[in-house]
């Protein structure tokens, strides 16, 4: 078995020189930039935050120096993560000369063209230990011989499709999971997400076939972070009752951080946009890792803006790159937003969280269940694998201090949209009627006022509309019910600017704007609506009993 390399070389006193450089001299700037690819040539998280504010106050156009550069951290909320105001000012002091700016960005290169090396030995090693072809060894090599060899630092990096070998997706879970790349789990909170995450990190660490059916991936390690579940009451019990392989995982808690006022050593937070290189070496540390789960990955976002799409697409792409490099699966859990509609637009934040997946999976209740314990495990998207079938399993009290997984045998075809849809809302016989009874309703008082003798008759005797389907139909298009004189009939009318050859249906999603405003709305109907209730002289319609005499 080929050996992994750890320790990544890195010169961090020519980086405080470079830096140091650039704050100092607007020239040096320039310099420094034909020479290295970016903040990410830095290794000290703290100075590869710093120089990427250092080159946007550059491309903004501002003056260089002390004072826009803490204005744009400050700004980003990053001032204390660099060790404040007194670690750039002494940046600034210990350069020995700026005019060597080049060359301390050239001992920068050399340094991360070395990380760069490593990390392709890295991959292809842990490639040739998992039965990698010759070929996809060849392509692993060939996507970073350009970089690796330090080559041009601008222009496009292309590459000749004819030169890159055809390989097949290579599979944690077949079909559902796929190792390289990310893959989202969507659900409301207490629904089994957590559970079921690690059901999936107990398989992989005993090499366990999959809940349909499909062949193990074989034994492999896992890394875990999660910020809600606590590890010893909640996580390590539920892992055991899952029958997993508890030396396999390595549980991420943070980061390392050096308080530069104490010059202490403390654990900061993990976050996706800052820290990628900490959570490849947890991969690193930990022997044959297949699999890293997020949960949830809102959590994990640092100062990203989770309904940016640009923001979140950035973050994720270095997310998705270390995946890709790593081969490991990428597994992130999310909460669903409380709006409606399509399930893909379902999921907390930017819709790029679904669109940087590959593959997305939703985790609710069976809305046909009356015991409430069975949930479904759908797919809202797969652009890999199988998006048709889904999976079904019970939460169960396995252990004394956990519960686990138990998946149904076979394959589930559920509706998506109707198990993500609240109970009133979901689409079936119940809402298929309350549409057809709202199309009768605004057709019936397109043309003006009706008597509401006559619309309950119609609708009970000539419809088949029940008189409960009738009033939920009559407030989703807010009739009025008025009397032109009092005493004297009720009539039904349609709100100003709503009648049907003006206005179209709308969606189910839209209604439920209205619920709200609706609960004031007394159950009697019919004649007695509009709040006069028994003094009505003509009729009334009461939920359930129909016109009364």
């Amino acid at each position: 078995m080929i050996a992994n390399t750890t320790t990544p070389p890195a010169a961090l006193e020519a980086e405080a020189a470079a830096l140091g450089s650039m704050i100092l001299e607007g020239d040096a700037i320039t310099e420094v930039l034909k020479i290295l690819r970016g903040p990410e040539d830095f290794q000290k998280p703290a100075h590869v935050i710093i120089a990427a504010a250092i080159f946007d106050v550059y491309e903004a156009g501002k003056p260089n120096g002390l004072v826009h550069l803490v204005q744009h951290l400050r700004d980003k909320g990053q001032l204390d993560d660099v060790g404040g105001l007194e670690y750039l000012y002494m940046l600034g002091e210990t350069v020995p000369n700026a005019a060597l700016a080049e060359h301390y960005a050239k001992i920068v290169r050399e340094k991360a063209d070395q990380r760069l090396n490593g990390r392709v030995v890295d991959r292809l090693a842990r490639a040739i230990n998992e039965g990698a072809t010759g070929a996809e060894a060849l392509r692993i090599a060939q996507e970073n011989l350009v970089q690796g060899a330090g080559g041009p630092t601008t222009g496009p990096s292309i590459v000749t499709l004819s030169s890159v070998p055809p390989e097949a997706v290579r599979w944690l879970w077949k079909h559902r999971i796929a190792r390289g790349k990310l893959t989202l789990f969507a659900g409301d909170p207490g629904l089994g997400k957590s559970t079921a995450t690690i059901d999936i990190a107990a398989r992989v660490t005993r090499g366990a076939t999959w809940p349909d059916g499909s062949p193990s991936c074989g034994v492999g390690g896992v890394v875990l972070l999660n910020v809600e579940d606590d590890v010893a009451d909640t996580i390590r019990p539920r892992f055991d009752a899952a029958g997993g392989d508890p030396s396999r995982v390595t549980i991420m808690r943070g980061v390392f951080r050096t308080n530069h006022k104490t010059g202490k050593v403390e654990t900061g937070a993990f976050a996706l946009d800052e820290n990628i290189a900490a959570l490849e070496e947890a991969i690193q540390q930990t022997p044959d890792c297949k699999l890293v789960i997020i949960d949830p990955v809102s959590a994990y976002m640092g100062s990203t803006d989770s309904h940016n799409n640009a923001e979140v697409r950035a973050c994720l792409s270095r997310a998705s790159e270390l995946a890709s490099r790593s081969g490991v699966a990428l597994l992130a859990v999310t909460h669903l937003n409380k709006g409606q509609g399509q399930a893909i637009y379902r999921a907390t934040g930017s819709l790029a969280f679904v669109a940087a997946a590959r593959a997305v999976f939703a985790i609710g209740k069976c809305p046909d269940d009356p015991t409430g314990k069975r949930r479904l495990f759908l797919p809202i998207k797969n652009n890999i694998g199988n998006d048709r079938d889904g999976l079904a399993f019970e939460i169960r009290q396995s252990t004394p201090l956990a519960a686990s997984v138990a998946w149904e045998a076979g394959a589930v075809a559920a509706d998506l949209d109707k198990m993500l849809s609240p109970p009133g809302e979901r689409p079936g016989p119940e809402r298929d009627e309350r549409d057809t009874a709202v199309d009768w309703l605004r057709s019936m008082l397109a043309d003006g006022p009706v008597l509401a003798s006559e619309v309950c008759d119609q609708a009970q005797n000539g419809e088949g509309i029940k008189d409960a389907t009738l009033r939920r139909a009559k407030r989703e298009l807010k009739v009025e019910s008025y009397r032109p004189e009092n005493p004297g009939p009720w009539l039904w009318r349609l709100p100003e600017g709503a009648h049907a050859h003006t206005c179209s249906p709308a969606p189910a999603n839209e209604h439920l704007e209205h619920l709200e405003h609706l609960e004031h709305v007394p159950i009697i109907t019919g004649f007695d609506e509009g709040g006069v209730g028994a003094g009505a002289p003509d009729a009334q319609v009461i939920e359930g009993q129909g016109v009364r005499e």
